[in-house]
C-alpha cells in the first residue's frame, strides 16, 4: 500500500475486534420500568437503551415514539440508526421513523427523523423519503429532499423528482421548487459519478432549472453546474470532462458557459491545450457578439451606470477578457510565447478597461463586480509574469517585479473592498494574497501546473517555472512566501518596487473597517438580545459568549491599531497570512520522483514559517500550515527510506495538532470546529503506521497509530482500509460487506486492488491497479514512482507472477 492521499497500509494486523455486545438483561430492565418513571428517569433510561439494546428488543423500543418528552423521542431516532444494527429489521426501523417524520407534532423530531431515514440502507427508506419530498408540508418536505440527495441508494429516486419537477406537463405533478433546490446538486452529481456516460437529454432538468422562474431553483442549478464541474477536475478524467460540456451544450445550456468551462477543463483534467485555445476562441466569439447586441440596446451615460451590474454590455466584456486570457494561457502551454503575450495583453487592456469604469462608487452589487474586475486584473498580471519567466527572464528584473506589484495592489483592493460588503462580514480576518489569486479557478497556476504533459510546457520545466515565480513572489513579499528565499543584489530600480507593497494607508483602512464591522455586529447582536430574539437560555447564552467573542476582537484591532504607530512592519505580518505555494510545489517535486528537493523546499518553508512566528491573528491557520508542512517532509523522507526522520516529522504533526485540539476543547467549541484538525492528526497517523511496518518494520507500533487514526476519521477511504485489513485478517465476508460501502475512485482504486488481491479475486485487483497507474498520474515519473511501490507491497504478492501485474508494475524510461 502507499503513502499520501491513496496512501496504503502494508500491514499484517488485523482491527480488533468489537467490544461485545453487552447482554439482553439490562436492557429489558429498562424497557419493563420506562413507562412508569419521570422525565428525567425515562431520559436516563432512553439514553441507555442506546447502549445496551440488542436486536432481539429492538422492537420493544416503539413505546419511546409515543412519549412526550421530546429528548425521549429523538433517543429513539439515533437507536434506529445505529450503525452495528446493519440491515437488521432495517424496514420496520423505517417504517418507525417515517411516522415520526409525518405525525410527531416537533419540528426538530421530524427534522431528525427524515436526515435518520437517509442513513437507512435499503429500498423501504429511500422510497419513503421519495414520498415524503413530495406530499409532506413545508419545510418538511425540503428535510426529505435533503436526505434523499445524501442517501447511497436515493439517485434513482432523485433523478425521477428532479426529471418530473421539471419535465411534467402538469402542475399537480411537478415537484416543489423548495424540493428541486435541495435535489439538484446530488442530481447533477449522480451523472458524473456513474460509470456510464450521460447522455444529452439527461442534463436538460439542470439547463430547465437554470432558467426557473423560482429564483431558489435558480441560484441552486447554478450552485450544482459548479460543483458538477468541480467534481469533474476532481476526477481527472480529460475526456469525460469534455464530453460532458458537449452533452451540456446539446442539452441547450448557454454556449458562453460552455465554451468558458470546456477552456478550463481543457487544461485540467485533459491537458490538452489546443482544445483549450478552440474553446477560448468560441467563448470570444460568443462574447463579441453578447457585447455587440448590449452596445445598440443601453443608454449611456448615468442610465448605463446604474444598468451596467444586470446589462449585456459588461458581461460582453468581462466574457471577452476572459476568452483572451485563456487563449493566452492556451498559447503559452502550445510554446507560441508572443501569441501567449499578446493574448494576454488584449485581456489586461480589457481588465483595466473594465476597471476604469470605477463601480465601487455604486451600491453592492456594482462594488462586488468592481472586486471582480480587479482580480481579473491581477490573475492577467501574473500570467503575463509567468510568460516573461518562460522567455528567461530574471526573476529579478524591475519590468517583472513591477508586474507583480500590480497584481499584488490589485489583490489587495479587491481583498479591502470586498471586507467592507455587508455580505461578507469578514470581521477583520487576516487574508493572503498568493493563495486566494493563485488557487482560484482561472489561476495560471492551476491551469498551467497540473502536472500534465503539454506540447509547449513539460512537466519537469513546469516545476522549475514555478520554482522561479515562487522566488520572485518572494522578493517582493518576503514575509508573504515562506520557503522560498528573496533575490539578492536587486538594482535600484527593482529595490525600489519591492520596497513598499502594503502601504501604511491601506493598513489603516483595513483596521478602520474591522473595528467598523465589529461595532455594526456588537449594536445589531445587543439589539435583538433587548427584544428577547431567539428565545431560549441556550440562545441567550450563546449571544453573550459571541459577545464576549466581538469584545476581544475589537480589542485586537485597538491593540494593532497602536502597533501601526510603533512597528508597521510587524502589523503587516500580523495583517497577512503566509502563502502555501512552497508546499504546492513540494508535493509536486515529491509526486514526480524528486523527494530530496521537495523536502528541502518544505524544510525551508517550515524554518521561515518558525522564524517569523505565528500571529495570535492567524494561530490556528498558521499551525495547520506548518503541519501541512510537517506531512510532507515526513513523506518526503519515507520515499528516501529515511523512516527513523520521517517519524520524527511525523510526530511532529501529530503533536502540534494535539496542542490545538486541547486548546479548542478548552474553549468549549463544536465538534465541527474540531473535524479538521481530527482529520489531519488521522492522516499524520496513517502516514506513521505506514512508515512504522513497510519502512521500519514494526507492526506492532503501526497497528498502535493505525487504532488511534481509526478513532478519528471513518471516511470512505478509512472504509477501503478497514476492507483490506479485515480481507488480510481472513474475514473475507466483513471484507465484502464493507467494499459494498465503497465507491471507486481516484482516491480508492489502489486500495481496492490491495484488498481484491488479499481476497483471492486478481482480475478485479489488476483492474483496480490499472484504473490507479492510468488515471491518477499524470506523468511518466509519476508513475514509476507508484509502480515500484506496487511491486514491492505485500498485499499485492499474490499478483507477482501474472503477466499482466508484471506489465503494469514493469517501469518505463522518462
Amino acid at each position: 500500500m502507499r503513502a499520501s492521499v491513496g496512501l496504503l497500509l502494508a500491514v499484517t494486523w488485523a482491527l480488533p475486534a468489537p467490544a461485545q455486545e453487552p447482554g439482553p438483561e439490562e436492557a429489558q430492565r429498562i424497557l419493563e420500568s420506562f413507562a412508569g418513571g419521570d422525565t428525567l428517569a425515562r431520559r436516563a433510561g432512553a439514553r441507555s437503551l442506546l447502549t445496551v439494546v440488542g436486536r432481539e428488543d429492538l422492537r420493544a423500543c416503539v413505546l419511546l415514539a409515543a412519549d412526550p418528552d421530546v429528548r425521549v423521542r429523538r433517543t429513539l431516532i439515533e437507536i434506529c440508526q445505529r450503525p452495528d444494527l446493519g440491515s437488521h429489521e432495517v424496514d420496520w426501523r423505517a417504517s418507525i421513523l417515517t411516522d415520526l417524520a409525518q405525525a410527531d407534532p416537533a419540528q426538530i423530531v421530524r427534522t431528525e427523523s427524515l436526515a435518520a431515514l437517509g442513513v437507512l440502507e435499503g429500498v423501504e427508506s429511500t422510497s419513503a423519503l421519495a414520498r415524503l419530498a413530495r406530499t409532506l408540508p413545508a419545510p418538511d418536505r425540503a428535510s426529505a429532499a435533503r436526505a434523499l440527495a445524501v442517501s447511497r441508494s436515493g439517485r434513482e429516486a432523485v433523478a425521477a423528482l428532479v426529471q418530473a419537477g421539471l419535465g411534467s406537463a402538469s402542475p399537480s405533478e411537478r415537484t416543489a421548487s423548495d424540493v428541486l433546490a435541495e435535489l439538484l446538486d446530488a442530481y447533477g452529481l449522480g451523472l458524473v459519478d456513474r460509470e456510464s456516460r450521460p447522455l444529452a437529454w439527461e442534463f436538460e432538468p439542470m439547463v430547465g432549472a437554470l432558467n426557473h422562474p423560482d429564483p431558489e431553483v435558480g441560484q441552486a442549478a447554478v450552485a450544482a453546474l459548479g460543483r458538477m464541474v468541480a467534481r469533474l477536475v476532481e476526477k481527472g478524467d480529460g475526456p469525460r470532462a469534455l464530453h460532458t460540456m458537449e452533452a451540456l451544450l446539446r442539452a441547450g445550456l448557454d454556449p458562453v458557459l460552455v465554451h468558458y468551462h470546456r477552456a478550463r477543463l481543457a487544461f485540467y483534467p485533459a491537458g490538452d491545450p489546443e482544445t483549450a485555445v478552440a474553446a477560448a476562441r468560441a467563448l470570444a466569439a460568443q462574447a463579441e457578439e453578447v457585447e455587440g447586441v448590449g452596445a445598440r440596446e443601453l443608454p449611456t451615460g448615468a442610465a448605463r451606470m446604474e444598468q451596467a451590474h444586470e446589462g449585456v454590455v459588461r458581461r460582453g466584456k468581462a466574457w471577452l477578457m476572459r476568452a483572451r486570457y485563456l487563449e493566452g494561457l492556451g498559447q503559452l502551454a502550445l510554446g507560441d510565447l508572443d501569441a501567449s503575450e499578446a493574448r494576454l495583453t488584449e485581456a489586461r487592456s480589457l481588465a483595466n478597461g473594465l476597471r476604469a469604469d470605477r463601480w465601487d462608487q455604486g451600491g453592492t452589487e456594482l462594488q462586488e463586480l468592481f472586486a471582480d474586475d480587479l482580480f481579473h486584473c491581477a490573475l492577467v498580471e501574473v500570467a503575463l509574469v509567468i510568460v516573461q519567466l518562460e522567455r528567461g527572464v530574471s526573476p529579478s528584473d524591475a519590468d517583472l517585479l513591477r508586474g507583480l506589484w500590480r497584481a499584488y495592489r490589485n489583490q489587495l483592493g479587491t481583498q479591502l473592498l470586498r471586507a467592507g460588503l455587508p455580505v461578507n462580514r469578514a470581521m477583520g480576518t487576516p487574508q493572503g494574497a498568493w493563495d486566494s489569486l493563485l488557487d482560484s479557478e482561472l489561476s495560471p497556476y492551476r491551469l498551467l501546473f497540473t502536472r500534465r504533459e503539454m506540447p509547449g510546457l513539460g512537466i519537469e520545466e513546469a516545476l522549475d517555472l514555478q520554482a522561479r515565480l515562487g522566488r520572485a513572489l518572494a522578493t517582493l513579499t518576503p514575509d508573504e512566501q515562506p520557503g522560498f528565499e528573496p533575490l539578492p543584489g536587486l538594482d535600484r530600480e527593482a529595490a525600489a518596487i519591492v520596497a513598499d507593497p502594503f502601504p501604511r494607508p491601506w493598513l489603516m483602512a483595513i483596521l478602520e473597517r474591522q473595528l467598523d464591522q465589529i461595532e455594526d455586529e456588537q449594536y445589531r447582536l445587543q439589539g435583538v438580545m433587548a427584544r428577547g430574539g431567539g428565545s431560549g437560555w441556550e440562545v441567550q447564552e450563546s449571544n453573550l459568549e459571541y459577545l464576549e467573542n466581538l469584545a476581544r476582537q475589537r480589542q485586537g484591532v485597538l491593540t494593532q491599531q497602536a502597533l501601526l504607530l510603533s512597528d508597521p512592519d510587524a502589523l503587516r505580518r500580523e495583517l497577512r497570512l503566509p502563502a502555501t505555494q512552497a508546499l504546492w510545489l513540494a508535493r509536486d517535486l515529491r509526486e514526480e520522483g524528486h523527494a530530496a528537493q521537495g523536502r528541502i523546499l518544505a524544510l525551508r518553508a517550515r524554518d521561515d514559517l518558525d522564524r517569523v512566528g505565528i500571529s495570535n491573528a492567524w494561530y490556528f491557520v498558521g499551525v495547520e500550515r506548518l503541519v501541512r508542512t510537517d506531512l510532507v517532509i515526513g513523506s518526503c523522507y519515507t520515499d528516501e527510506d529515511e523512516p527513523l526522520l520521517a517519524e520524527e516529522a511525523l510526530l511532529g504533526a501529530v503533536e502540534r495538532l494535539d496542542g490545538v485540539l486541547s486548546r479548542l476543547e478548552s474553549r468549549g467549541v463544536s465538534p465541527g470546529a474540531l473535524a479538521p484538525f481530527q482529520a489531519l492528526q488521522s492522516n499524520a497517523l496513517v502516514s506513521l503506521a505506514v512508515n512504522a511496518n513497510v519502512r521500519l518494520g514494526q507492526p506492532d507500533r503501526a497497528l498502535e497509530y493505525y487504532e488511534r487514526a481509526y478513532a478519528l476519521r471513518q471516511d470512505e477511504f478509512m472504509h477501503v482500509l478497514l476492507a483490506c485489513y479485515r480481507a488480510r485478517s481472513g474475514q473475507s465476508v466483513e471484507a465484502r460487506r464493507v467494499l459494498r460501502r465503497v465507491r471507486p475512485g481516484p482516491r480508492t482504486w489502489y486500495n481496492m486492488a490491495c484488498t481484491y488481491a488479499l481476497l483471492g479475486e486478481s482480475t478485479s485487483a489488476l483492474d483496480m491497479l490499472e484504473h490507479e497507474l492510468k488515471e491518477n498520474h499524470a506523468s511518466e515519473a509519476s508513475r514509476n514512482r507508484q509502480r515500484a511501490w506496487a511491486a514491492g507491497d505485500p498485499d499485492l504478492a499474490s499478483l507477482r507472477e501474472d503477466p499482466r501485474f508484471q506489465a503494469l508494475t514493469r517501469k518505463t524510461d522518462r
